[in-house]
């Protein structure tokens, strides 16, 4: 792909707010105010704009030590911006001899711009729009392979801009499971997260120890620190900048916190020529006033909330976020943004992000900020339909998507009953792909909140899966018909009750022949994974026996008929030989030998971009936003 320049945006005019680059929007104390202008009256013209700088100096080192619980400022690396810390780190990887760095989108698209402007390739994971508990240890899981190789993994936590945040415990068993790979945590944000659940505690202190402690309380810091302990490989390192909850983005003070051989190693990579020498002084006060920016952190979190509550009270479809930030679905994201900037609000359009296409992004600022953006959002009209993410299943159904399906494929491998990928799994295996260890990996559609999978009767017409309901009761699984008497079903409810929300539908299947316009099931379905049955070849017309749904209530009057949907009948050579080359997320499944066949029949040609659902009882279509995995 052409790289172009990374851009912040234009300038904003002075009447307009900036509320597009999540800057800092509240004073700063007096005493930050006063070293800075000290600092500039007092330091020799020379020292200003003369001389290189040597770096900040030891004594910042020292402070950030103390602020994020660091033993010494030998486990710190201050820089220019933490940017600088995400291009040290790509390059870092290239002398490693890491051949890519692997992130979730949408993300923080500057350190996608470096990996690619080091030639590095570059691998991506969904991440959606939840900001609940999500399984992204899971997700990461779905590359085992690369990881195992090797490869820069990108955490951004709160993540820039759906505000996913990353657990300790995930991070450090992935990075001890991993040890070949570098995991690169960028917390720029993950103060006001910290501040946020330390306000939810009633017992929180205050003092500089405690703020520091909230300010900190939903780091990775500590899990970064320990990743070289007890023989495991030191390959955690954490990014963190005073361009956000300390405001200091003009002065361009990051910093790396991570195993002091890591730090030293990173550090190989950092030109200390591009500090101001009013970066330290500056930032040297704002951490002793670590009170003021806990209190302001805090407001901007309630203020975030309090604009996301009321436009959604409105019609509107908003996401907050644990950061400085929430999303907004306008639908024509351009003109929205030049119709914010008309009515004084500057907002940033994300919706050349996958997945986002549509939203605008906003800043948390002052209580006068929200009423401002809450007058502008008066003045525009609410876009004809939600956007396509509202229709997506969250992570914690997809999660106990996975868990069940690997589950019931066991039970049923046990039980001697084949099965195949069917509906809506097949869909999100085949369009979701990827080649990773010699199989195809694939996963849910991102609007799927079931698994799908299909068995063929024997040859007498007898259920194979039928006497099996005592072994998947041993397993912790109920095993019943559905509630027309249609078809099985596999979930974690108690025998006889309403099945359970996540769940697997499990269809049969016979061998049939058109008679008259009609099917009529032949005697023999055997099931092996290239069957040659007698009678098939006792047939002229080869092409009118097929494999159709035992239930007519779930086959047209034409089973080649698109309105079939995904439960189709198959042609014999569109069904056999059953693949063994797939895997639904990490558990092996078997598909049909021409699932891309079926699939066009059953949903047309656009069934690789076009998202179909269901929307208060209607069927609603639209063109999807993120082709991967959810």
């Amino acid at each position: 792909m052409e790289l172009q320049p990374y851009s912040v945006g234009a300038a904003t005019p002075s009447a307009v707010r900036r509320l597009h680059l999540n800057e800092y929007r509240y004073p700063h104390p007096a005493g930050v105010v006063e070293v800075l202008r000290r600092a500039a009256a007092e330091s020799p013209a020379e020292e200003l704009i003369t001389h290189y700088r040597a770096g900040p100096g030891p004594e910042l080192a020292e402070d950030l030590a103390r602020y994020v619980g660091a033993p010494s400022a030998a486990h710190l690396l201050v820089t220019p911006g933490s940017d600088e810390v995400l291009r040290a780190a790509v390059d870092l990887a290239a002398l490693r001899g890491l051949p890519a760095a692997l992130m979730g989108i949408p993300g923080y698209t500057h350190f996608a711009h470096f990996v690619r402007l080091r030639g590095l390739g570059l691998e991506t994971y969904p991440i959606g729009l939840a900001t609940a508990a999500a399984d992204h240890e899971a997700a990461l899981r779905y590359y085992a392979g690369p990881l195992a190789e090797g490869r820069l993994v990108y955490l951004c936590s709160p993540n820039n801009p759906t505000g996913d945040l990353w657990s300790p415990a995930a991070v450090a068993a992935l990075a001890a499971e991993y040890p070949r790979s570098l995991f690169l945590v960028d917390e720029a944000y993950v103060e006001f997260a910290s501040a946020e659940a330390a306000e939810a505690d009633a017992d929180a202190a205050a003092g500089d120890g405690a703020d520091a402690a909230a300010l900190n309380a939903r780091s990775l810091v500590p899990a970064a620190l320990a990743s070289g302990e007890g023989g495991l490989t030191a390959n955690i390192l954490v990014t963190r900048t005073m361009s956000k909850v300390f405001g200091l983005a003009a002065l361009r003070v990051g910093y790396a916190v991570g195993p002091a051989a890591l730090i030293r190693e990173l550090g190989v990579a950092v030109s200390p020529k591009g500090f101001s020498p009013l970066a330290a002084p500056v930032a040297r006060e704002a951490l002793r006033h670590l009170g003021h920016y806990r209190r302001q952190a805090f407001l901007a979190r309630r203020e975030a909330a309090a604009v996301v509550r009321e436009l959604r009270a409105r019609g509107w479809w908003a996401l907050d976020t644990p950061a400085n930030f929430y999303l907004v679905y306008v639908g024509d994201a351009p003109a929205s943004v030049a119709r914010l900037a008309a009515l004084g609000i500057q907002a940033r359009d994300r919706g050349e992000l996958p997945g986002l296409a549509g939203f605008v992004r906003l800043t948390a600022g002052t209580p006068a900020d929200s009423e401002a953006v809450l007058a502008a959002f008066a003045m525009l009209a609410l876009p004809a339909a939600p956007p396509p993410q509202a229709h997506y299943t969250n992570k914690g159904t997809v999660a106990a998507v996975k868990a069940l399906m690997r589950r019931t494929v066991a039970v049923l491998a046990g039980a001697g009953v084949t099965v195949w990928a069917q509906g809506g799994t097949m869909l999100g295996l085949y369009r979701h792909r990827r080649r990773d260890g010699g199989v195809w990996r694939g996963g849910l559609v991102p609007w799927d909140d079931d698994g799908d999978l299909a068995y063929l009767r024997a040859e007498d017409g007898s259920d194979p899966l039928a006497p099996h309901v005592a072994l998947f009761a041993a397993a912790g699984l109920t095993l019943q018909r559905n509630r027309t008497d249609a078809y099985y079903q596999v979930g974690t409810n108690a025998p006889g009750g309403t099945i359970s929300p996540v769940h697997i539908d499990v269809f049969s299947y016979s061998r049939a022949e058109r008679v008259a316009g009609s099917w009529s099931r032949l005697g023999d379905g055997r099931l092996s994974r290239e069957p040659e049955p007698a009678d098939l070849a006792s047939h002229p017309a080869k092409t009118e026996v097929r494999y159709v749904l035992d239930d007519e209530r779930f086959r047209d009057e034409d089973p080649d008929s698109p309105q079939a949907h995904c439960n189709t009948s198959y042609a014999h050579d569109e069904l056999f030989p059953l693949s063994d080359e797939y895997c639904f997320y990490d558990v092996p499944i078997l598909m049909p030998a021409q699932p891309e066949v079926v699939l066009r029949r059953a949903l047309g040609e656009d069934f690789m971009r076009v998202a179909r659902a269901r929307s208060g009882g209607r069927a609603i279509a639209f063109e999807l936003q993120d082709a991967t995995p959810a």
